[in-house]
């Protein structure tokens, strides 16, 4: 669980690019109105290409701005719910690697 003074979310991918596990914080839940699991929309080719640039470039991880919408579905792009944020990615390791997504409000 993301600590909750945050509005965040975590994503974990194994080697396969694939979903492996999200969790976000209280704040994040509260701003965005998700209750349950939250619905990821998951993109293992953007994914895949996020690491190729850790590897390329040497670096230990890449941060970029990202809405809310990009990944979690039941966010309308442009909505007043889609807020633009903070997304790193870190490369764990040969196998696996998080996205963790921070949001202002």
């Amino acid at each position: 669980m993301c600590i909750a003074l945050v509005n965040c979310i975590m994503i974990k991918w194994p080697s396969d690019f694939s979903l492996h596990y999200s969790s976000y914080s209280k704040s994040f839940s509260q701003l965005t109105g998700i209750k349950e699991k939250a619905p990821i929309k998951f993109n293992s080719e953007y994914i895949t290409e996020q690491v190729k640039l850790i590897v390329t470039d040497r670096l230990d991880y890449i941060e970029d701005a990202a809405s809310i919408s990009k990944w979690v579905s039941t966010i309308v792009p442009g909505s007043q719910k889609d807020y633009i944020g903070l997304q790193q990615t870190i490369k764990l390791d040969d196998f696996r690697g998080i996205t963790f997504l921070t949001f202002q409000h």
